[in-house]
């Protein structure tokens, strides 16, 4: 969501279909982006923060990835 919503703040209004045509977004997460990027919005509203910074990764491969990380270094 990053690069498409630092061209596009408003994104979140943007067709599906549409959204299925970007390369940051693609036919595959078109589907469940608009209900992500309203979430994240109402989020972002709610917490009044000049800035938020968005995880690429999710919070599973974060925290598999910080224990196995733990794990390999004792």
């Amino acid at each position: 969501m990053i690069g498409a919503a630092e061209k596009n703040p408003d994104i979140y209004k943007t067709p599906q279909a549409e959204l299925a045509l970007s390369p940051y977004i693609g036919e595959a997460r078109s589907h469940i982006f608009i209900a992500g990027s309203i979430i994240f919005k109402t989020i972002y509203d709610g917490l009044r923060l000049p800035k938020l910074t968005a995880s690429l990764k999710s919070a599973v491969d974060g925290i598999v990835a910080e224990l196995i990380e733990k794990d390999n270094n004792g």
